[in-house]
């Protein structure tokens, strides 16, 4: 096989793993909601999660450049076809194509719905931000580009 064709397979595997990932965490959410849970349970669990990345996988990454350094990694740019900026003090990490909001979409037309999908998602990345006291944000998932968004660190 050519090594053009083994990118592909690889990208398909990343693909697949955040397929996967995202139906979790849309099942994880739709069976807490319909048991009488809100939204927030899923978003606080996200939110721990990035705390606990944060002090094991993200250790060492106490200035924007080191965490661009541990993020972009192959999965954020092959899977998600992410790109980092970083400019004095803020890291932006646009991410070009979200294979799981392109699942999320097909699973649910509720614009409400894919925005709290969304926001569970990301807070993963606020409780690794809080936890190293980075100020956080996201915009907003594009709809119309594949779930376009990104995600802004700084200090």
């Amino acid at each position: 096989m050519s090594v053009r064709g083994e990118t592909a397979k690889s990208l398909a595997a990343f693909r697949t793993v955040l397929l996967n990932q995202g139906k979790w965490i849309y099942f994880l959410t739709k069976e807490g909601i319909d048991m009488g849970l809100s939204g927030q349970f899923a978003k606080d669990a996200m939110y721990e999660l990035g705390e606990v990345y944060a002090d094991e996988k993200y250790a060492e990454c106490d200035t924007l450049e080191k965490l661009r350094d541990s993020m972009m990694d192959r999965a954020m740019t092959e899977g998600f076809g992410a790109k980092a900026k970083l400019s004095g003090e803020e890291l932006r990490i646009d991410i070009a194509y979200d294979p799981m909001y392109r699942l999320w979409s097909e699973l649910t037309d509720d614009q409400a719905e894919l925005e709290m999908l969304c926001e569970v998602a990301c807070e993963f990345y606020r409780g690794l931000a809080d936890k190293k006291g980075m100020p956080f944000e996201r915009t907003p998932a594009d709809g119309a580009n594949d779930g376009a968004f990104a995600l802004i660190f700084r200090v």
